[in-house]
């Protein structure tokens, strides 16, 4: 396959990957087997979500895909594991982890499903940081909804969950948190911030600069953005 054709290895690949991530097909401690039919839906999204190639080979793929991950599920076959293994193993094999007190994770929105479930078993209190609105990672495998899923799963739990928002910024000056309550309403300047200055110049993509070089002074902080209006 990798000399005939290799778009379904790299369709394999890729897929493969991002069932591990995803935790697609594990269901209730189990992968579903490789003949089920779950597995065209589950595919069919992944696929249509992360944007991955099969040109023209589908069934090809999808049929492969469960089987890789069924054999991964026994890596003394290969004698061998890859980094998605690393979490991925732990997680639906049922493995021990090792504990911590309390487990401290950092950029939280960014998870994946898979990593979220390994946390939870890894961390007997857990303190997860992040940004919800932060949330970009989602091309490579992250769960968009990491936080809010993360916190729903807590709450059921006997353990619970407390929400501590971070929203006073120190920062930013107070004219520019106004501006940015516009997309984050939660958002908030300290008291003693400055009190900022928001301007709006044009940026021209080709050719000299329009009014924007005429406002900068030496030690500016500016923040550049696209608008439809004024392209």
């Amino acid at each position: 396959l990798r000399m005939k054709n290799p778009t379904i290895i790299r369709g394999v690949e890729k897929l493969v990957s991002l069932c591990k991530l995803n935790l697609t097909g594990f269901h209730d401690g189990e992968l579903a087997a490789p003949n089920k039919e779950c597995w065209i839906e589950s595919l069919s999204e992944l696929s249509a979500y992360y944007d991955v190639e099969l040109n023209g080979s589908r069934d090809q793929v999808f049929d492969l895909v469960p089987q890789v991950l069924s054999r991964a599920m026994n890596p003394m076959d290969d004698g061998e594991i890859d980094f998605d293994d690393m979490v991925w193993l732990p997680v639906v094999r049922g493995l021990p982890v090792k504990q911590y007190d309390l487990l401290l994770v950092d950029e939280a929105q960014d998870l994946n499903r898979c990593q979220q479930a390994l946390i939870r078993k890894a961390g007997r209190r857990l303190v997860l940081c992040g940004d919800p609105k932060q949330a970009i990672y989602g091309f490579a495998g992250a769960d968009c909804d990491s936080m809010p899923r993360m916190e729903a799963e807590l709450v059921a739990e006997a353990r619970g969950c407390v929400i501590l928002p971070l929203t006073v910024t120190r920062r930013c000056g107070k004219a520019i948190v106004m501006e940015a309550r516009n997309q984050v309403p939660d958002f908030e300047a300290h008291e003693d911030n400055p009190l900022g200055l928001v301007g709006h110049a044009l940026f021209k993509k080709k050719g000299a600069f329009n009014d924007y070089t005429a406002q900068v002074r030496d030690g500016d902080i500016c923040l550049l953005y696209t608008s439809d209006a004024a392209d």
